[in-house]
């Protein structure tokens, strides 16, 4: 170790803050280094004469005693640590897989569940159907604003009932439809205008289905599944004694097509 090295530890080595090695190193060189060895020497006294004059001021009582508790604390919290972490570290492993067990179970369960039971996209897809029609995309197959003419054009091409329904008053106009499907299954969809708005009406064959979890709202004595998206509303009505059920997509207000599905029960579509 050179001069320089040494006049760079040398505060260091003064204070006692360097390891053993450097430390041996410097007491090499200071006794072969006058001029080193007296710059540690003159440092050192300097040092030792500030510590000597300076004021030493005795910590409160009360100082003392919540530095001695926060010690005591500590140490315990470091016990505790020492006598739980190889217990941890013996455990860990086999908590980990008991864990990783039972989330593949749940997981594997939820999925084969979901496969014997799979939803009815009913929802996003009289959505998707009912934007399409509005493109230009999926125009009826039969046009005519005679309920009785667009009904008997169904016949023979599905295997349940379809009953076109008329709503009362002048506003609602049927626009006629056409024959879909969904999931490998019959869906009529029948389109209509009220005012300014546009109307999709499905009906569909709902025997062994099982529909996605949607708000249930109650209104005019029935109870209705309505999902929103996009600005327009899907409603789903269905009978519980009843194989037929009806779906209806619009942008209308919610409660004004409440009111309006509420004259229609899926026995009459």
């Amino acid at each position: 170790m050179d001069c320089k090295e040494v006049r760079k530890y040398l505060f260091p080595f003064i204070d006692r803050e360097l390891d053993e090695k450097i430390g041996s190193q410097i007491e090499t060189h200071l006794d072969s280094c006058s001029l080193c060895s007296r710059e540690f020497e003159s440092e050192r006294r300097i040092e030792s004469a500030i510590k000597e004059k300076m004021p030493r001021d005795q910590a409160p009582l009360i100082l003392r005693q919540r530095l001695i508790h926060q010690i005591d604390g500590q140490e315990r919290r470091s016990s505790f640590w020492e006598t739980f972490y190889p217990f941890l570290r013996s455990h860990l492993r086999p908590i980990l897989a008991t864990l990783a067990v039972f989330t593949i179970t749940i997981a594997s369960f939820f999925i084969y569940w979901t496969a014997r039971t799979p939803y009815f996209p009913i929802f996003q897809e009289a959505l998707k159907g009912h934007t399409s029609f509005l493109a230009g995309k999926f125009p009826p197959e039969i046009v005519s604003s005679q309920a009785e003419e667009v009904s008997s054009w169904f016949q023979g091409k599905v295997d349940f009932p379809v009953a076109v329904p008329e709503f009362p008053g002048e506003d609602t106009e049927l626009l006629g439809g056409r024959l879909s499907r969904i999931d490998e299954q019959d869906v009529v969809y029948l389109f209509y205008r009220s005012g300014e708005h546009q109307i999709s009406f499905m009906i569909h064959d709902c025997t062994g289905i099982k529909l996605p979890r949607v708000r249930r709202i109650e209104a005019y004595g029935r109870e209705f599944d309505v999902f929103t998206s996009q600005g327009y509303h899907v409603i789903h009505l269905e009978d519980e004694h009843d194989e037929v059920a009806c779906t209806i997509v619009s942008d209308m207000d919610l409660e004004l097509l409440l009111e309006l599905f509420s004259q229609v029960r899926p026995s009459s579509a």
